[in-house]
């Protein structure tokens, strides 16, 4: 990913969530994991420190 890449990542993310919400699917939590390849670009996953990073500046807002 990009080094900017957090809006991008937060984006994909609730397109996951908002998607198994429509269809009345529960969201696999293996696709919300840092390493899941589903947040996967140039052959390199989230670390799992920005991972956090991300998930608690999304609580924040």
């Amino acid at each position: 990913m990009a080094k900017d890449d957090f809006h991008v990542v937060v984006y994909q993310l609730f397109a996951y969530l908002y998607t198994c919400l429509k269809r009345g699917e529960d969201p696999d939590p293996k696709r919300l994991c840092a390493d899941s390849n589903f947040f996967k670009a140039n052959g390199q996953t989230l670390n799992a420190r920005y991972w956090a990073y991300i998930v608690y500046n999304i609580h924040m807002h």
